[in-house]
């Protein structure tokens, strides 16, 4: 995997997906004439509840160039204050843009995710630990997005190794409904009276669009709920970088990966305040959705969390020179 000039290597396909995300693969022929490298992407930043070793894990083997640091641009919460928008539910904000938080013995603060899992495990915040915490993100993406009780069981599996039963997984999905009742009654809702009325077409606020051609039924439904929201924020992240792109020395500063709602970068030490003030504001640019099938009169800027590092994983005690 790894070549001769001791460089990961990876394939972006811009087309990799049907929302505008992008997907990654090896390198293999007639790109390469060996198959080399990594699908840079499955390489996920957090570890499984209960797994010793994962993708974090492997991220340490990545370390920045002399006189360089990696700089990680990360949009906070995207796809959720979309969703928010798009489900005209302002109250949100008030717990998506809180300062100032509540920690509890597990040194967990009173965010969005810990507030979720209150609601759905009906537990109290002095209980929340990480296990419920992961419970209540995902529950929050399960019941955005109308997965079902059964995915949503195997989901907490796949992605936390938590198991609970599928009855445990309706009552959580169930919760969630009901403590958050404009997700369907006014973004699903109004996602399926778009679709009824532009052929099966939905737009972003960046002007992506998509025309869905599956059978009309809840299936294609699923799709359309998270295509919006997964559109924009892969586009914003995009549109930020090349934005970027013109504003900082190509010798001094690279861009290594992208992913979703995030991206790693290579900047030279005397660059890196002047390159975080300016990925702060590109990332941070209001996106007006005023101009999308589900129009909002509301400008929406996804804070964006930066941390540095001369090795691709979060700062500890084994790794005193990664990322914070």
């Amino acid at each position: 995997m790894l070549n001769s000039q001791l460089r990961f290597k990876t394939v972006y396909r811009i087309v990799g997906t049907e929302s505008g995300r992008t997907s990654t693969t090896i390198l293999k022929p007639p790109v390469s004439i060996e198959k080399e490298g990594i699908a840079l992407q499955t390489m996920t930043k957090h570890e499984a509840v209960g797994v010793d070793a994962g993708g974090a894990d492997l991220r340490s083997m990545f370390i920045a160039d002399p006189g360089f640091v990696f700089i990680e641009a990360d949009s906070s919460q995207a796809e959720d204050r979309v969703v928010a928008v798009l489900s005209k539910d302002w109250g949100a904000f008030e717990i998506l843009n809180k300062k100032e938080f509540k920690y509890n013995d597990h040194g967990l603060k009173d965010d969005r995710h810990s507030l979720t899992a209150m609601d759905v495990c009906n537990i109290r915040f002095v209980d929340v630990n990480h296990m419920y915490r992961q419970m209540g993100k995902k529950t929050r993406h399960a019941g955005n997005y109308d997965i079902g009780k059964h995915q949503h069981m195997l989901n907490l599996v796949k992605y936390g190794d938590i198991y609970i039963s599928e009855w445990r997984a309706g009552k959580q999905l169930e919760a969630f409904h009901k403590a958050n009742p404009n997700i369907r009654g006014v973004y699903h809702a109004e996602i399926q009276e778009a679709l009824a009325d532009n052929n099966c077409t939905l737009s972003t606020p960046h002007g992506r669009r998509r025309t869905f051609f599956n059978k009309w039924g809840r299936e294609m439904f699923k799709e359309a709920y998270s295509y919006i929201p997964q559109a924009v924020v892969s586009d914003n992240v995009k549109f930020a970088m090349l934005r970027i792109r013109k504003q900082l020395p190509k010798r001094d500063f690279q861009f290594c990966q992208e992913s979703h709602d995030s991206f790693l970068s290579l900047c030279r030490e005397y660059l890196v305040e002047e390159a975080k003030e300016i990925i702060r504001k590109e990332m941070e640019v209001e996106i007006d959705f005023n101009h999308c099938s589900l129009p909002r009169d509301y400008l929406l800027s996804i804070p964006c969390d930066i941390k540095m590092g001369h090795r691709w994983i979060d700062k500890s005690e084994d790794y005193p020179d990664g990322m914070k």
